[in-house]
C-alpha cells in the first residue's frame, strides 16, 4: 500500500477496481490530517490559514464470478482562519467547510473479457452541507474495458456531473502495459503514465481536467520509501457550496511536496511536506462565471496520512 498525498473526496474521474473470482474482498481506510501556514493576501491587510482533515473508507465486495461492487463513504472538514471578505459579494469567508460523500460501484466482466464499470456518487462540501439541492455534488459515470491482449485494452467512457467541465464528454482511452515497468493510460481528456527506470525508482506523470501532478520516488526497501511531487491538483479546483448566498467558492493552488512512507504490514503511515503557490479564491454563482480572484501569498505546509488495508 502507498500514500498518496490527494484527498479521496470529489475525485474528477472515478476508476473503479475490479475483484476476480481468484481475489479476496478488501477493506481500505485513509486518513489525512494537514496543517497550512499563515499567509498574507496580496493587496490586503488580511490573512489567509487552512487546516484540513480528510477520512475515507471504501469497501470492495466480491459478488460472484461476473460481478462485483465497491462502496466507499467520505468526510471532511477544512477550517479556515481569515477576515478577508470575497471579492464581488463582500462576504466573509466562512471559517468552516465541511461534508461527506458516499460512492457506489458496479463492475461486471463478461465471458468475452470485457468489462463494463458504471460508478455513481452523492456528496456535499459547505459551509452547511446537506443543506438543500445546491449544496449537493452529484456524479454519474460509465466505461467499457475492451482487451487487446497481452494485457492492453482500450476504454470508452461517459461521465455527467453538476461540476460540468471535460468529464461531461465521452472520453476514449488506450491502455498500455508495454512491461511491468512502464504503464499508461492515454486519452481525452487525461493521460497517466508510470515508469520505474530502475528497480528502486518510480516516476508518474498525470494530466487531466481539473489535476496534473509530476512526482518521482525512491524505495529504500519493500517498506520505507521517499517522494517528490509537484502539481495542480489534489484538492485543487474544487468547488465549495456558500448556503447564505446559493454560489460557489474556488479554491485553486499548486504544491510541491516531499513525502516519507513507511509500512507496518498493513498499514502505512506518511508524513508530508512542502510549499503551496499560485493559491487563489474566487466566487461564483455558477459553476464558470467567476469574479474577480482574491489572490493568496506562498505557505508551507505540513501533513501526516495513514492509511491501511486488510
Amino acid at each position: 500500500m502507498k500514500i498518496v498525498n490527494k484527498p479521496l473526496l470529489f475525485f474528477t474521474f472515478c476508476t473503479p477496481m475490479v475483484l476476480h473470482a481468484d481475489e479476496e474482498e478488501r477493506f481500505n481506510a485513509y486518513l489525512n490530517i494537514e496543517q497550512q501556514a499563515s499567509a498574507d493576501i496580496s493587496g490586503s491587510s488580511s490573512s489567509f490559514k487552512q487546516k484540513r482533515i480528510q477520512i475515507n473508507l471504501d469497501k470492495e465486495l466480491y459478488l460472484d464470478d461476473m460481478n462485483t461492487m465497491s462502496v466507499g463513504l467520505g468526510l471532511e472538514r477544512i477550517d479556515i482562519t481569515s477576515n478577508a471578505l470575497l471579492p464581488g459579494s463582500n462576504a466573509k469567508i466562512p471559517n468552516e467547510i465541511k461534508g461527506g460523500r458516499i460512492n457506489l460501484s458496479w463492475s461486471h466482466e463478461f465471458e468475452s473479457g470485457k468489462e463494463f464499470n458504471l460508478s455513481g456518487a452523492l456528496g456535499s462540501l459547505s459551509d452547511k452541507p446537506f443543506k438543500g439541492s445546491d449544496s449537493l455534488s452529484k456524479e454519474l459515470e460509465a466505461s467499457l474495458l475492451m482487451p487487446t491482449g497481452a494485457g492492453n485494452a482500450w476504454i470508452v467512457g461517459m461521465g455527467a456531473s453538476d461540476d460540468g467541465g471535460l468529464n461531461d464528454l465521452p472520453s476514449l482511452a488506450f491502455q498500455w502495459n508495454k512491461s511491468e515497468r512502464f504503464q499508461a493510460l492515454i486519452g481525452l481528456p487525461f493521460i497517466e503514465v508510470n515508469w520505474q527506470p530502475f528497480e528502486q525508482v518510480e516516476l508518474t506523470a498525470i494530466l487531466a481536467d481539473k489535476e496534473s501532478e509530476l512526482s518521482t520516488s525512491y524505495n529504500f526497501n519493500d517498506d520505507t520509501a521517499i517522494s517528490l511531487s509537484h502539481g495542480k491538483g489534489g484538492w485543487t479546483g474544487r468547488r465549495f457550496a456558500r448556503s447564505d448566498k446559493k454560489s460557489f467558492m474556488n479554491y485553486e493552488e499548486t504544491r510541491t511536496a516531499l513525502t516519507l512512507s513507511q509500512n507496518f504490514g498493513p498499514a502505512v503511515f506518511g508524513l508530508s511536506g512542502g510549499v503551496i503557490t499560485d493559491r487563489s479564491l474566487s466566487e461564483n454563482k455558477d459553476g464558470s462565471t467567476r469574479n474577480s480572484d482574491l489572490n493568496i501569498k506562498d505557505a508551507h505546509f505540513i501533513a501526516l496520512n495513514f492509511g491501511m488495508e486488510f
